[in-house]
């Protein structure tokens, strides 16, 4: 999942840990948003607290797509 490494290399550029998290999860919602079990998955994605939590559970979900 190259452009979930570049998000988190982009996101980590500036911000505090919070603002990091927060864009994460905003960016990784938009990438999801049509594929098929994507309402519950921004749902859960809110829910992690943290950068590492989020790239996993994410990898996860897009690897189960293809």
């Amino acid at each position: 999942m190259e452009a979930l490494g570049r998000l988190d290399l982009y996101v980590r550029v500036g911000g505090d840990e919070r603002y990091n998290t927060l864009t994460m999860k905003k960016f990784v919602g938009w990438f999801s948003a049509g594929f098929p079990g994507s309402k519950g998955f921004r749902r859960d994605i809110f829910a992690l607290q943290s950068s590492g939590e989020i790239l996993d559970f994410a990898s996860g979900y897009f690897s189960r797509l293809t």
